[in-house]
């Protein structure tokens, strides 16, 4: 794992919030945001990775990783763009 300082991860995750924005814009929800899935390329360039679990807003499955799991997708609800920002976070 590589170091950074607060400011260096700061935009890092300004990077990470707008990747996942822009996918709840186009109505996809990741279902497994964890760190690694977010991959830093040699240029900076950020990305959100593993989409294999993602759709639209509404399922109830318990799909993701166990550790990053949010409140409703523990208790089998619906999931929505809250549930992503809640493994992010």
């Amino acid at each position: 794992m590589r170091s950074c300082s607060a400011s260096a991860a700061a935009a890092l995750l300004r990077k990470v919030l707008s990747a996942v924005a822009h996918c709840h814009a186009h109505g996809v929800v990741h279902r497994d945001i964890k760190p690694s899935n977010c991959i830093i390329g040699r240029n900076g360039y950020l990305m959100v990775t593993d989409f294999g679990l993602s759709g639209k807003p509404g399922s109830n499955s318990r799909s993701g990783t166990r550790g990053y799991w949010s409140p409703e997708t523990a208790n089998r609800l619906p999931q929505g763009e809250a549930a992503d920002w809640w493994s992010l976070g």
